[in-house]
């Protein structure tokens, strides 16, 4: 079962009977808190269900807006920001759990404008330790592929028949951002790999000064 936990940050208070609706029309398993902040307003609940229908219904309420996930253009108009975190609870009917940490992921409802092409990278990527070059991968799932809620996950791989795939990821509309998410993920597996190597250089290095 998911366990959920979002966050509405809504920074334009004219529109929270919209938002409020667009909620409650879909929570039927948690009640809503709303808490007044000045000149915004914070919506917390939590659900066992994704918050699609809920944010589809706001999307569509909003026609000069759209769904992004990535601030970094800065400059944006933005109408209402969602945190969503996924509880290490969350898992099947067996008790596996989907997830060993709070997964966090953030969207952010902006006035639609021209934005600048995202260039996608490639799954596989190249690390040199030293002269040294290693190869990764990231491996993603895709969930209900083709259609407009088409979104991705991070998997942990590579598999085997002992490491079927696992999510270790939330769902991310945007299959750049999912490979960026990725590469995050991987990153500490090759920090600690590096350490590794960087200690055993150190073990040849003082063979060889023992051997002169």
């Amino acid at each position: 079962m998911l366990y959920l936990s979002y966050t509405y940050h809504l920074y334009k208070l004219d529109h929270i009977r919209t938002i409020r609706q667009a909620i409650t029309a879909h929570l039927v398993d948690h009640p809503l808190f709303i808490f007044p902040m000045g000149q915004y307003v914070q919506l917390r609940f939590d659900t066992n269900e994704t918050g699609y229908y809920m944010e589809e219904q706001i999307v569509n309420a909003f026609p000069d807006y759209e769904f992004i996930e990535d601030l970094t253009e800065g400059g944006e108009d933005i109408l209402l920001s969602i945190t969503k975190v996924q509880s290490p609870s969350s898992g099947n009917d067996w008790g596996s759990r989907w997830n060993e940490d709070a997964l966090i992921s953030e969207k952010h409802l902006v006035k639609k404008r021209e934005r600048t092409v995202q260039l996608i990278p490639e799954t596989t990527f190249y690390v040199f330790f030293g002269e040294e070059k290693r190869e990764y991968k990231v491996h993603l799932g895709v969930y209900d592929k083709g259609k407009p809620e088409e979104s991705f996950v991070v998997l942990d791989g590579p598999f085997t028949e002992d490491n079927r795939p696992k999510p270790i990821s939330d769902a991310i509309q945007n299959k750049a951002d999912a490979i960026w998410k990725g590469i995050r993920l991987i990153e500490p597996k090759i920090e600690k790999e590096f350490a590794e190597y960087q200690a055993l250089n150190k073990k040849k290095r003082s063979r060889k000064k023992k051997d002169k």
